[in-house]
């Protein structure tokens, strides 16, 4: 599965919070992935390793869109940070999209 994580703010600082991370969940031959039935966390791995789950929102579960608004606290490392959804269904099944990346600023 992929995960088009392109609707991360493109400048996000170190201590920001409120800002909106948005992604589209689409399968592997490229149509979007009806999310209706799945329960979605997204994993953070900050620069250090250490990871942060957090419950995502449906926005459309149709076309695969979720959403978590970043909560204050979150972002307390600079560097290169990582995401990847992980949507379970049900007792069925677990899926995880491939890894994204954005990247956190210091503060003057």
């Amino acid at each position: 599965m992929e995960a088009d994580v392109s609707a991360i703010p493109t400048t996000l600082r170190k201590s920001d919070f409120g800002a909106t991370v948005r992604v589209t969940v689409t399968q592997q031959d490229g149509p979007p992935r009806d999310i209706t039935n799945d329960t979605i966390t997204f994993r953070f791995k900050k620069p250090s390793g250490t990871t942060s789950d957090k419950g995502a929102s449906i926005v459309t579960a149709a076309s695969g869109i979720c959403q978590y608004v970043i909560e204050s606290g979150l972002l307390d490392e600079s560097g290169t940070w990582r995401i990847q959804a992980v949507l379970v269904n049900g007792s069925t099944s677990t899926f995880r999209t491939e890894i994204g990346e954005f990247v956190v600023e210091e503060n003057l």
